[in-house]
């Protein structure tokens, strides 16, 4: 297994698909490829770390102000063993500090193609709604934990790349600061020329992040995923490892992550996701997912699907919602109290029946509760499963 950065765009992106939306048919390009490329790297990867940001931001985030950023917070805490700390990298490391002064003197020496690579992204389909959830969703959760949307320590580069003074910029940063302010855009009032140009800021910020993640990815030798709205400020990729997915993982992936929207509750879904990662990623430490994937490499069409629902059913993966579970308990329950009345028997000796189907069957059923069971049985079937694993729009097609 392999290690490697990821940036904190991604990682949120991928959360927002599980919170923000109601549907996986509400996604665009961008939020396709964040929630399958984290999912993938979160179960074949042995650690990763976030990408540290240019200049150092909060050390501790403060509670979450929305449901999305709950979830994320959520996320990285059950994910510690995987991604042990937010930002490893020490801001007085010797190669940081050299991956700063690169990074500012790239800033400085190529503004015409900065512009240029804003402009290209925001042609881009996804973008639109990209912002648009963002000013929405998550402009408020960012500009407490950043305290502003954009990075003051670099105005100076901000100021030619957007073509704004800094003295305005300046006066931006503390409104972007600004609580009320924050509100009042995310919720759509007060959308005049300051807002303007804390969105311009915002993007800016956002898309020069991914060029700085890449330095620091370089020069500690390790692979980096960016997000996508980063595309355009990437060196092109002349060199490097192609890390081949196997046609069959595109599916398995797919089960995971439609399985998750199977929950109604936002929350409920993000936890549906980590059970099923967690359960993968066991199977891959364990080398059974992983002897799949290196004996199954050119595995293609039909065998691809047949093996990923093969590898869903091996590996017990829950593919319905938390409640179910509760519910088939209860009629467990019930079923066994009606028959004893039924039959004429006392309460005690009902009680007496009750108990013992639960110790027999936690015994016989690795202590899985009865709905739990009836459910796997269920909804682990082929057709089942073979509906998740192509249930995604827009699902990444790797290269075969």
């Amino acid at each position: 297994m392999s290690t490697g950065y990821i940036d904190s765009a991604t990682i949120t992106d991928a959360i927002g698909s599980l919170v923000v939306y109601e549907s996986y048919n509400e996604w665009n390009k961008w939020i396709s490829q964040s929630i399958i490329d984290v999912t993938t790297l979160l179960i074949t990867n042995d650690q990763l770390k976030i990408a540290p940001a240019p200049y150092r931001g909060t050390t501790v985030s403060p509670s979450a102000e929305s449901k999305w950023f709950f979830c994320y917070d959520m996320a990285l805490k059950s994910l510690r063993e995987i991604i042990p700390r937010r930002y490893p990298e020490k801001y007085q490391d010797a190669d940081i500090l050299f991956v700063k002064a690169k990074f500012n003197d790239w800033l400085n020496n190529n503004i015409d193609e900065i512009q240029k690579a804003i402009i290209k992204t925001k042609k881009e389909d996804s973008y639109d709604g990209w912002i648009q959830l963002a000013v929405k969703e998550a402009w408020l959760d960012d500009s407490v934990r950043s305290k502003g949307l954009f990075e003051k320590n670099m105005i100076n580069y901000f100021s030619p790349i957007l073509g704004v003074p800094r003295e305005d910029l300046e006066h931006l940063h503390e409104k972007t600061n600004d609580i009320r302010q924050i509100k009042e855009w995310s919720a759509g009032e007060n959308l005049n020329r300051n807002f303007d140009l804390a969105e311009d800021a915002y993007v800016a910020s956002v898309i020069l992040r991914g060029r700085y993640h890449y330095d620091v990815a370089e020069v500690k030798r390790e692979s980096i995923m960016n997000h996508p709205i980063r595309q355009y400020v990437l060196p092109s990729l002349t060199k490097g490892t192609e890390h081949a997915i196997p046609k069959y993982m595109d599916y398995f992936i797919s089960i995971i992550i439609a399985s998750a929207m199977i929950e109604n509750d936002r929350v409920k879904r993000s936890t549906l996701w980590l059970e099923n990662i967690i359960k993968a990623r066991e199977g891959f430490m364990q080398e059974k997912l992983k002897q799949t994937l290196d004996q199954y490499q050119e595995l293609k069409g039909e065998e691809a699907l047949d093996m990923a629902i093969d590898t869903a059913q091996k590996l017990k993966l829950r593919t319905h919602p938390k409640y179910l579970e509760y519910i088939f308990e209860f009629m467990a329950v019930t079923g066994i109290f009606v028959a004893g009345f039924y039959l004429n028997l006392g309460f005690g000796e009902i009680s007496t029946l009750a108990a013992t189907y639960g110790r027999i069957y936690l015994e016989k059923k690795s202590k899985k509760t009865f709905g739990k069971y009836v459910l796997e049985e269920l909804t682990l079937d082929r057709e089942s499963l073979r509906t998740l694993a192509t249930a995604l729009p827009g699902r990444i097609i790797r290269k075969e």
